[in-house]
């Protein structure tokens, strides 16, 4: 990551959050629709889902230069699978023509297809990777899906070559075994990883989701110890340390992040797991101004700044006081940078 617009964004995020309290981040579901059927995830069943109801790029128009006025500096899309939405390459840029930073998290299989794209707009490539080769396609349900997803990262790297990657990896039953694996993966793809503890899905994960048991500990030791060597775990320790613990933590993602939905409509929360958030209002119909200054809105986010029900990025990267937090995952991937050619020097 480019130091210098890395700290320019640090800048304008801790003006929004320390300064003005105020959320700049929207997290954008953008559809429901996704190709894989992750042993993990149910949210490609999709059911009661129209996509014809889908925010289109007109809408989007409207939504991100309201959300420029309102001081809004990073857009990040999720799904379902994000690059199956028809416009998402639109949207992407015209995000970045209003000088906000974008992401796509992606299960990888449209990427070779899709990736060239959306490469001009896009700051950081979050790859949906829980295991290497058929392990990971048996968990996602799409054969063939992790070297769809490699040769997808060297198409959009031949379009954008200082992009930063992210290996976004589930932690659970089915993957505590291979964590090294997928470590030395981003080793040799020369990106970052940053493991998840999978959440739980009633009627649907309960056979994965882990528990904090004595190989679930040693599964955290293990990357923790891959990490300290200088391998390119973007986990912080403090994290790691909370997944291995269940230590309480303060949430401040409800506070900061707005999430919205496919649809325009926007939550409390994003839905990581099985538990239903408040609904507030429609973005495609009003403004952000006016949903932060809901008094219901703020009484419910701020309700949820305790409610430690998940262990996500989002959760991770705004815990406690933020201003350590950032600035713990800044020095710990420094350190990564510096210590990572005296380690290949070694080995």
């Amino acid at each position: 990551m480019d130091i210098s617009t890395t700290l320019k964004r640090a800048f304008l995020n801790a003006r929004m959050t320390h300064v003005r309290h105020r959320p700049y981040f929207i997290l954008h579901r953008i559809t429901l629709r996704c190709n894989c059927r992750c042993r993990i995830c149910d949210w490609w069943k999709a059911e009661g889902y129209d996509p014809s109801r889908e925010l289109d790029y007109q809408d989007m128009r409207s939504i991100l230069h309201d959300a420029a006025s309102f001081g809004v500096t990073t857009y990040s899309l999720w799904g379902g699978e994000p690059l199956m939405h028809p416009e998402v390459d639109k949207i992407l840029a015209l995000a970045s023509s209003l000088d906000m930073y974008t992401t796509v998290c992606t299960n990888g299989t449209l990427l070779e297809e899709r990736g060239p794209d959306i490469a001009p707009s896009l700051g950081l490539l979050l790859l949906s990777i829980d295991a290497v080769g058929e392990d990971h396609d048996k968990l996602k349900g799409f054969p063939g899906a992790f070297d769809r997803a490699m040769k997808g990262i060297e198409s959009i790297r031949k379009k954008k070559k200082k992009l930063d990657v992210v290996l976004w990896s589930q932690l659970n039953k089915a993957t505590m075994g291979g964590v090294e694996k997928v470590i030395r993966l981003a080793d040799d793809l020369d990106v970052w990883v940053e493991f998840i503890p999978s959440w739980l899905v009633k009627g649907y994960n309960e056979d994965l989701v882990p528990e904090r048991d004595a190989e679930y500990k040693a599964s955290i030791d293990e990357i923790a110890s891959l990490k300290l060597r200088g391998f390119p775990v973007a986990n912080s320790f403090s994290s790691l340390n909370i997944f291995r613990e269940g230590k309480p933590f303060r949430c401040n993602s409800p506070l900061f992040v707005i999430s919205l939905e496919w649809d325009g409509r926007v939550q409390s929360c994003g839905k990581w797991f099985d538990r239903d958030y408040e609904w507030f209002g429609n973005l495609a119909q009003g403004k952000l101004e006016d949903l932060v200054s809901d008094p219901r809105y703020r009484d419910t986010v701020e309700g949820l700044v305790s409610c430690n029900d998940c262990l996500s990025v989002c959760a991770m990267h705004h815990k406690d006081n933020i201003f350590i937090t950032r600035s713990e995952y800044l020095l710990e991937m420094a350190y990564a940078r510096a210590t990572k050619g005296i380690r290949r020097a070694i080995s």
